[in-house]
């Protein structure tokens, strides 16, 4: 708090000049600051001197700090011997601790188990009563597995019902009830007295006459196999697991299983004049008209042939959008080229463009790379 030189009174810290008789106040001195050395986390290394001044590091051997020049103290002799002594005399308290007097241990006495001696009864079995003996009941259907929803059987390695696709886990948690167990009561077995036969004779015992005789006819190896063969194998979409024709759902997975596509029918031959594609044996029919115009179908630039052979590989194969024309006089056929960009092949023989030529049933027509075969039908 600075004091006026003029009148004596205090004023404030901050004040310049006395608020009783406005005389300049003389400026404060800033306090003196302590110098605080931090050290580095972890301690100082071995060897290293740190300057009192301003805390640097000084490498070993130097006189005066290289961060401000202050001169360091050089560090105190260590007497070697006090230091080999101190150590002497801890060690040789610690071996005096750890070596304690041992007391000897009481002999016990050691007592012999005695031999445990089983007793063994054994009753004799009255003869003429009968044994009674307890059969362990088998769990009733082992090895089938009903569905809850639908009560169909199922294998016991079904995850999913094949009739309904319900989850057959239901089934397997449910808790059987306890069933009692049977007692079966046996006779008493009687003495069998076996004699001998005479060598010479063979005595074939008679049946008795209630004895139905069951005959089990087997079909023959051939049927079985040819069915076997002819019965489709059928695979899960889903999963890939092995399905039965009547399954309809996957017992593995659930998924339904789709029907078999019927194999489509073999294509039949139409009754009139026809092309047929080489590359695929499809049959074009050709229209009863006097002219038939072949091509590609171009619905922008509105061409429309008669006969299309897009379907057929027309625009893989170079066909043009108006190729070739067929000409139609009775019985007659001939055929003409359009001034197409990949020409017009009778045989094997190239056309002449917007020329015509007659064509025989067998003949083959190439449209570019397109091959056909004309027939009569």
């Amino acid at each position: 708090m600075p004091i006026c030189p003029n009148c004596g009174s205090k004023g404030a810290d901050n004040a310049i000049f006395c608020d009783q008789c406005g005389t300049r106040l003389p400026a404060a001195e800033p306090p003196a600051q302590e110098t605080v050395i931090e050290e580095p986390v972890g301690g100082v290394p071995e060897g290293v001197f740190v300057c009192p001044v301003c805390g640097a590091e000084n490498v070993p051997g130097e006189v005066f700090c290289d961060a401000c020049g202050e001169p360091l103290e050089a560090p105190e002799p260590v007497n070697v011997k006090a230091v080999e002594a101190e150590e002497t005399v801890e060690a040789e308290a610690v071996v005096a601790e750890e070596i304690l007097p041992v007391e000897p241990l009481a002999e016990e006495a050691v007592v012999e188990a005695e031999p445990i001696i089983e007793e063994i009864v054994i009753e004799a079995a009255i003869e003429g009563e009968p044994v009674m003996e307890e059969i362990e009941p088998q769990p009733a259907g082992e090895n089938e597995v009903y569905c809850p929803a639908c009560g169909a059987t199922a294998r016991p390695d079904d995850t999913f019902c094949s009739s309904c696709g319900a989850s057959l886990q239901e089934a397997e948690t449910e808790e059987e009830e306890p069933v009692g167990e049977p007692v079966i009561e046996e006779e008493p077995v009687e003495d069998l007295v076996l004699e001998a036969e005479p060598i010479e004779g063979v005595v074939a015992e008679e049946e008795p006459a209630g004895a139905a005789t069951v005959v089990v006819e087997r079909e023959p190896a051939e049927k079985i196999i040819a069915e076997a063969e002819a019965a489709p194998d059928l695979h899960c979409s889903v999963c890939g697991a092995s399905v039965l024709p009547d399954q309809v759902f996957c017992a593995s997975c659930g998924a339904a299983i789709k029907p078999a596509e019927a194999s489509a029918p073999a294509p039949v031959a139409p009754t009139g004049p026809y092309l047929e594609v080489v590359s695929s044996g499809a049959h074009i029919p050709l229209a009863n008209q006097p002219e038939l115009e072949i091509g590609r179908l171009d619905e922008v630039s509105g061409v429309y042939p008669d006969v299309d052979m897009t379907p057929h590989g027309g625009e893989e194969g170079g066909v043009s959008r108006r190729h070739a024309r067929l000409i139609r006089e009775g019985d007659a056929w001939a055929i003409v080229d359009l001034d197409s960009t990949n020409g017009t092949y009778i045989n094997g023989t190239e056309m002449t463009a917007k020329s015509q030529q007659g064509i025989a049933d067998g003949d083959t027509i190439s449209l570019g790379d397109v091959e056909v075969v004309f027939h009569t039908g």
